[in-house]
């Protein structure tokens, strides 16, 4: 029985009620219970019987004739004494039998009967198949009970375990509520009861994902915190991860718990996670994944072609690509990534674009049937796409509540899309009329009428999701973001460029109507070879071409393409955008006729990706296809200005590039390849910061190596451009630092421990970091100096990471140089800490609050005794009466080298301890910053009990409380102690 997760000592609870009536297998098998009992109870009978008859006899017979005889003969009495022995050892005999017989009971198992849900504890599982003999938890029994008869019980997770000593407690203040006549207060504790019930239900059930667990178990987490804030009782320290700290924890480890919890903002959830919520639930990405469940209306012949996209009110455009809903597929579904934070997503609207697939003009038989939906196969002659009918719906109560605060709904919402009709000539912004509510709409009168949805918020980033519900969204194609997301992820792979097809102006003689204009979309290299798969009208395919209006002169398409064209092929083979526009005939017999075409560059020549935004195309006037290769217009194109005139006819396509792979930017292209144009490194440099972060961190390892390439030379010395390099250094850290690129810090952080070999650039580094610090007073423009206080962590990564190479290649050489460099330094960050003037305090606070992150790298290259000196001496520098902002500020450092790994190092906590209790007392004999003042006081407090070394002997301490030297093992640390 141990495959079933049974083992001696395991706790099980039976399922089954059970009488303890033998089975008659276990008759069958020679096992009869009554029968031996029987048996034994009636020979131990015959045995009393008999040794109590020997003994009355023997006794009786034998002491009278013995009594008799004894004053007859010694010899006789002795005779009578030895039969009286052999009687004794008869009696004993027998006593050892009775004993025999009594243990022979006692092993023969006796049959325990139980109802369901009695807890038993096993004691042997494997003596007897298929029979536990187990102990009864309430009453102590021991038997034999059929093993089908229970079920092992599992043990509770903390959360549930917290849930339940909860109930108890909560239940003492239901009652009380009830003799209060608290009705309102007793019927939601009885509520909150209830779910906290149904909740712990469920996660012992096993019939949950592990996902789905972990968040009811924060439910549960955050109920309880909230109930008991409400009703004034415990509250609970928790951990990081919000499980509850039992007592046995440190005071300091409670007290930090409880002020962590109690600095968390409460909402209406509470805190989630043992982590303070933002009051924007989610300022995480958020997702949606969108399911087509129904689609009503008439049945109608000609196919249709179903298009969704998300429109934002607030942008008055669409964030994201097409998603071709395919209708024929039971449950398709999409999912539509990376829509950003909640607040973002609170005004998006789901859009839906109805096109018929069939001729021109419709037949009055072909308009209603009830021949259903028929495939494009079924069909005859010429099909083109035509405008139908279209519809909005708003997102705005999956991501919030009732009480209008931000919520995202955690289960699937069913939405209703009603689609509406209108002119042609309004079909391009028939969204912005349904929100505006225009009475030129009508209901849909052919096709479908009414669309439903099933739509699922998921958070997290796009990998994360994908792989968390890989089984959902196997067949739901990714649809992308207009742009990149609110957060760019390392190693994330994106070569798109869209293109939407906005509108076109084609001549038309006065009298005559306008052509009926197809559009073929295309990419060709220069040798007119069509690039095959690269122009995608929507994720999950459908027709390429887009709308025909009917006999318009000036079209408006308002369609988007997405572009995948291979880098390789996209630099070397001059890939260009050629758009073909036909005339098709409303007669099925006549062919589409060719009337012109236009082209789009999509690499410039300086192999940037051509600029966002509108593009005129001129329409190139063709009758044949034959004249359709590049070698008869790309030569033409080349050498025309980028402002001409597109002429009297013309199509305007605008584009959009989101490529990690290739940019835009000029000043970008020009820095990478900086050698070709030395004298321009100023000014190239002057631009660079002015870029964005996003171009920057595509080439952020290029970028790195062409600035310490232009920031020294080869033999180490500084160059006329070293001040602007190390200022466009400065930018590129400070961008990596922002919240949208803070992942790309993993990727600094692997250059500089993987790529980097600029190893004779540490002095000008350590030089730029000094000048900056000398001229804190002399200079009213501080943001570029606050700028490189703010990165002092990658500044001296990069220091030390130089220093260690050069160390390396010269085998340690300059070493006293390089502290001398590093001693001068602190010389100037404490000069400048003494300067009281309100022109540098923002300065000296953003030093003070990134000292701290040099620690870890510049005790790789110096002792950490030095270090602890340097610091202890930096912090003493501020002097006393300064303002409270800096004041708090310096707390702040101190705290922090208490905390950090200069702590480790016991002969560096005197020299750390000692500018950090002169703060605390300057501040606690005012009375200012106690709160911060108190968490130094726990932080160092902690530090001491979590030192190995408190844990061994005390030392002496003399009459007048100062340690003896030399006594006990422990007496460092407790020098440490009486100095605190």
């Amino acid at each position: 029985m141990e495959g079933d997760g049974v083992r001696e000592g395991c706790n099980v609870v039976s399922v089954y009620n059970w009488t303890g009536q033998i089975p008659d297998s276990l008759r069958q098998n020679g096992y009869n219970h009554a029968e031996n009992r029987n048996d034994l109870e009636t020979q131990l009978e015959s045995h009393f019987s008999k040794v109590n008859g020997d003994i009355k006899e023997s006794q009786s017979s034998e002491i009278r004739e013995a009594s008799s005889e004894i004053r007859e003969t010694t010899s006789e009495v002795r005779e009578a004494d030895h039969e009286i022995r052999e009687s004794s050892s008869d009696i004993c005999g027998a006593g050892a039998e009775i004993c025999r017989l009594s243990s022979e009971i006692r092993e023969i198992e006796t049959f325990i009967s139980f109802d369901v849900g009695e807890r038993f504890t096993v004691l042997d599982c494997t003596k007897y198949k298929d029979w536990y003999r187990v102990r009864s938890t309430y009453t102590g029994k021991v038997g034999l009970a059929p093993a089908s008869h229970f079920v092992p019980i599992k043990n509770l997770s903390p959360v549930v375990q917290e849930a339940k000593s909860t109930l108890k407690i909560w239940l003492h203040t239901f009652k009380q509520l009830f003799l209060l006549r608290d009705n309102e207060g007793h019927e939601r504790l009885g509520e909150v009861m209830e779910d906290l019930i149904s909740w712990t239900t469920k996660i012992n059930s096993d019939t949950l994902t592990r996902v789905e667990s972990d968040d009811l178990q924060k439910k549960v987490i955050n109920k309880i915190d909230m109930v008991n804030k409400q009703f004034d009782l415990e509250e609970s320290a928790r951990d990081e991860n919000g499980l509850r700290l039992d007592h046995q924890n440190s005071c300091v480890s409670l007290y930090k718990a409880h002020t962590r919890n109690n600095n968390r903002p409460m909402t209406k959830h509470g805190t989630i996670g043992g982590r303070a919520e933002d009051p924007r639930p989610a300022s995480l990405n958020h997702h949606l994944h969108a399911v087509l469940q129904e689609v009503g209306g008439a049945t109608w012949v000609e196919d249709i072609v179903i298009y969704a996209q998300l429109f934002s009110e607030r942008k008055n455009g669409f964030v994201s690509e097409r998603w071709f809903v395919n209708h024929s597929r039971p449950k398709c579904g999409g999912l539509f990534l990376d829509l950003g934070s909640a607040d973002l997503c609170i005004d998006l609207y789901l859009t839906v674009t109805v096109y018929r697939v069939g001729r021109i003009l419709n037949s009055d038989t072909s308009k209603k049937s009830s021949g259903g939906i028929r495939s494009l196969t079924q069909q005859v002659g010429c099909m083109y796409k035509r405008p139908l009918s279209a519809g909005v719906c708003s997102l705005h109560k999956l991501f919030v509540n009732e009480r209008k605060s931000f919520s995202v709904s955690s289960a699937a919402t069913s939405l209703e899309v009603r689609l509406m009709g209108c002119e042609e000539r309004d079909f391009h912004h028939i969204h912005e009329m349904i929100l505006k509510n225009s009475n030129k709409l009508a209901p849909a009168q052919t096709g479908p009428s009414l669309l439903t949805f099933s739509l699922e918020p998921l958070v997290g980033s796009a990998e994360s999701v994908i792989n968390k519900n890989a089984v959902i969204l196997k067949e739901s194609p990714a649809i992308r973001r207009l742009g990149f997301p609110p957060v760019i992820m390392p190693g994330e792979v994106r070569n798109d460029l869209f293109v939407r097809l906005e509108r076109g102006q084609f001549g038309s003689k006065p009298g005559i109507a306008g052509k009926n204009i197809e559009v073929e979309v295309g990419v060709y290299n220069r040798d007119g070879i069509l690039v095959d798969g690269c122009v995608h009208p929507a994720a999950g395919g459908g027709p390429v071409q887009p709308a025909v209006y009917y006999h318009t002169a000036a079209p408006h398409w308002e369609e988007t393409y997405r572009l995948q064209i291979p880098i390789d092929l996209m630099k070397a083979a001059s890939c260009h955008l050629r758009l073909e526009y036909r005339h098709c005939s409303p007669k099925d017999k006549q062919e589409k006729k060719l009337f012109g075409f236009s082209v789009l560059p999509l690499m410039e020549v300086n192999e940037t990706v051509i600029r966002d935004g509108a593009h005129d195309l001129p329409v190139i006037k063709c009758d044949q296809a034959e004249t359709l290769h590049p070698a008869f217009y790309l030569a033409n194109i080349e050498h025309e200005p980028d402002n001409s005139k597109p002429g009297k006819e013309w199509v305007r396509v605008n584009t959009l590039l989101c490529s990690t792979k290739l940019t835009q930017n000029l000043d970008l292209m020009a820095l990478l390849k900086w050698r070709d144009h030395e004298d321009r490194i100023p000014e190239i440099l002057g631009k660079i910061m002015k870029t964005g972060g996003e171009e920057i961190v595509k080439f952020l390892q290029d970028v790195l190596d062409a600035l310490f390439a232009m920031f020294s030379t080869e033999e180490g010395n500084s160059t006329a451009h070293s001040g602007i390099v190390f200022q466009a250094l400065l930018h590129i850290l400070s961008c990596v630092q922002e919240a949208k690129f803070q992942q790309f810090q993993t990727v600094l952080d692997a250059y500089i421990e993987d790529h980097f070999a600029a190893a004779l650039v540490y002095k000008g580094l350590l030089s730029c970091v000094r000048h900056c610090a000398e001229i804190v007073p002399r200079t009213e423009k501080q943001d570029a100096i606050r700028k490189c206080f703010q990165s002092l962590s990658y500044v001296f990564k990069l220091i030390v990471s130089s220093r260690q190479l050069f160390a390396k290649a010269t085998g340690g050489q300059n070493e006293e140089s390089f502290r001398t460099e590093v001693h001068l330094l602190f010389n100037c960050f404490n000069k400048m800490l003494s300067y009281n003037s309100e022109m540098v305090l923002p300065t000296q606070v953003v030093f003070l609050n990134n000292l701290s992150s040099i620690y870890p790298s510049i005790i790789k290259v110096m002792p950490v005794l030095d270090i602890a000196k340097l610091v202890s001496l930096t912090l003493d520098s501020l002097g006393q009466d300064r303002e409270p902002y800096l004041q708090r500020a310096a707390l702040g450092a101190a705290r922090a080298a208490l905390n950090s790994s200069l702590w480790e190092e016991r002969k560096c906590r005197s020299l750390l301890l000692s500018p950090a209790i002169s703060l605390v007392n300057q501040h606690l004999s005012r009375r200012q910053e106690l709160e911060m003042c108190m968490t130094l006081l726990l932080d160092t407090v902690q530090a001491f009990m979590d030192d190995p070394a408190s844990k061994v002997g005390q030392p002496d301490v003399c009459s007048d409380g100062v340690v003896k030297e030399g006594r006990g093992e422990g007496s460092d640390w407790w020098h440490d102690v009486y100095y605190l």
